[in-house]
């Protein structure tokens, strides 16, 4: 049994704290569907993406939003109700579709580039309304 003052009880600690290297940085972040004001959300990161005129179906529904990373590259589509999510990343951005609204997720999941302008989180989450015609704006709770 180690004591807790042994060496090799206080190099494991030591070991554990530090993590061997730098952390990983993790290549997806969590989806969950949810409802606003009767219209579909995603929130993912720090965001929160509000698609006014789609239903809130499947609310509570989950899936993962793929961040660009070196050397990582792929594809996939998730359909949540009426609401399908199509991906396709590599080490820079990753191209998204939500019902035919196309936007690139890029800064490890810290920017948004819409057709119309762009979006940047810092330190607080940030809510991005899409109209019907695919026009943004950020709600700013007024």
């Amino acid at each position: 049994m180690l004591s807790s003052r042994s060496p090799v009880a206080i190099a494991l600690c030591i070991a554990v704290l530090a993590g061997c290297g730098s952390p990983p940085v993790p290549n997806s972040l969590p989806l969950k569907v949810a409802a606003k004001n009767g219209s579909a959300a995603l929130e993912f990161g720090q965001w929160v993406l509000v698609f006014e005129g789609v239903p809130a179906g499947n609310a509570g529904a989950s899936g993962t939003i793929n961040l660009p990373f070196a050397g990582g590259s792929g594809a996939a589509t998730a359909v949540f109700g009426p609401i399908t999510v199509s991906q396709s990343w590599n080490g820079q951005q990753n191209s998204i579709s939500v019902n035919g609204v196309a936007f690139k997720l890029t800064e490890q999941g810290k920017k948004l580039e819409f057709a119309d302008q762009s979006f940047q989180v810092t330190n607080a989450s940030k809510t991005i309304l899409i109209g019907k015609d695919g026009k943004t704006r950020e709600d700013t709770g007024n």
